[in-house]
């Protein structure tokens, strides 16, 4: 797999950086896929965060795009479940 084509999120994202990152993940829609999230250092994240993370992933879905996670961290996941994001999320 081409690390062009993988994102690593940082520690934390949040409605403060989620513009920036919104850019970050449209410029990956770009790249050639599979395309993957590196999840791993994430240990802060907030609602904003996470709808924006879910809109990201239904738009490689519907653009019938391959797509993965790297690593989801444990506050990614449980902060997607308590939410009832998980499913579009692509978490589990």
């Amino acid at each position: 797999m081409s690390t062009e084509s993988q994102l690593a999120l940082p520690d934390e994202l949040s409605i403060g950086n989620a513009l920036e990152w919104k850019k970050r993940l449209s410029d990956l829609l770009q790249k050639e896929p599979p395309l993957s999230l590196n999840a791993s250092e994430l240990s802060r994240v907030d609602t904003a965060a996470i709808q924006l993370l879910a809109a990201f992933v239904i738009e490689v879905k519907s653009s019938n795009l391959e797509f993965s996670w790297i690593e989801p961290s444990e506050m990614l996941k449980s902060t997607a479940q308590r939410l009832g994001m998980s499913e579009y999320l692509a978490l589990g």
